[in-house]
């Protein structure tokens, strides 16, 4: 593509619409040239088969009708919109509910990624229309802020995205915040973007979403992670360093700026797990990939202690509660038991603040 940073990438929505139907219709217009455009009327898509032969035919016949719609088709004026109809059983119809209801929870993010998505609306099954706008604001605190307006037809509310940004504005990086110095969970929200989530990387086990556009990839795959394989070596590693660059700029941006932040703990979720890859190649490179993480979390002074000051883990000067204590106190819980255990503890050692001390 000459222009990667484009409304669409790599056919991933139209794969995805395998999920609702195998058949649907087309209405809006085809460019056959520069300037150019006719009408599609109801095109139908039928990608249904139970017997291979059959497919063939039935996908011959429809380049062929497409084919004389561009053969006989009147130029006319570019239609606004491209409507996609699908029809829906029982368990499709599932299937796309819960998609339009991830696509609410998602389009911030996107929005914040894609410089060329500025307003979106989403209408569900109640036919209510939500409508998703954005607005640059002011940076804060050294982080880029993405006002993402969203309006329901009766409320109005504002989600702000922090995020760090690269110079050649390649890389992104969301930083889990619901306010400048106060953090979030994205719990289930996917961890990788090109321009829009990779479906699978909710459980890629770091509590910051990142995008490139640099990202080697195949398309319509997703990035590509060192495996066995040495037909895709040069690629895996390209993405390996490209994600190792993102969480340096991340935990170079905190060592300066992480002191005083509400939840800081947030930031130190690095449950990325080797195992889960099957292939030995993938899992050692996975596993070098969250040493590093762990190493730079370590370094984070996102603790708040007795003293009133933020530490490190590395700082070494911190006392804990044993697991058994903490196990004692979970099942037999007393405020004023506990008061005095925490009071004596941190009279004579260096603490987490109380409210922290049982998380």
């Amino acid at each position: 593509k000459e222009n990667d940073e484009t409304v669409g990438q790599y056919g991933t929505g139209f794969l995805t619409t395998h999920a609702f139907s195998r058949k649907f219709t087309i209405w809006g217009s085809l460019q056959i040239k520069e300037n150019v455009f006719i009408d599609i009327d109801k095109f139908e898509v039928d990608r249904e088969f139970d017997v291979m032969d059959d497919f063939i035919k039935k996908m011959s016949r429809q380049i062929n009708n497409a084919k004389a719609l561009i053969k006989d088709g009147e130029p006319t004026e570019k239609r606004c919109c491209t409507i996609f109809t699908y029809p829906l059983s029982d368990k499709s119809f599932e299937v796309a509910f819960r998609a339009v209801s991830a696509a609410k929870q998602l389009m911030p993010y996107v929005m914040t990624f894609s410089d060329k998505l500025t307003k979106c609306s989403i209408t569900g099954i109640d036919n209510t229309c939500t409508t998703f706008s954005r607005e640059k604001m002011l940076d804060q605190d050294g982080l880029h802020v993405m006002r993402i307006k969203i309006y329901n037809g009766v409320d109005s509310c504002n989600q702000d995205c922090f995020y760090l940004q690269s110079e050649d504005n390649c890389d992104k990086v969301i930083l889990p915040l619901k306010t400048i110095k106060e953090t979030c969970h994205f719990e289930s929200l996917p961890k990788l973007f090109i321009y829009y989530p990779l479906l699978g990387t909710e459980k890629w086990g770091v509590n910051f979403i990142f995008h490139s556009s640099l990202y080697p990839k195949e398309e319509r795959n997703g990035i590509l992670l060192p495996s066995i394989n040495p037909n895709v070596e040069t690629k895996a590693k390209a993405n390996m360093d490209c994600l190792s660059r993102m969480a340096s700029m991340v935990f170079d941006y905190l060592d300066e700026h992480i002191e005083g932040t509400k939840g800081a703990i947030e930031y130190a979720r690095a449950t990325i797990i080797p195992s889960v890859f099957e292939d030995e190649i993938t899992q050692k490179a996975i596993e070098s990939y969250r040493v590093i993480l762990i190493n730079r979390l370590k370094n984070l002074k996102m603790i708040p202690c007795s003293d009133d000051n933020y530490h490190s883990v590395n700082e070494g000067c911190i006392k804990f509660f044993d697991d058994n204590i903490i196990e004692m106190l979970d099942s037999k819980y007393d405020m004023e038991f506990y008061d005095t255990i925490y009071h004596y503890s941190s009279s004579v050692y260096l603490m987490p603040v109380k409210n922290e001390c049982l998380n």
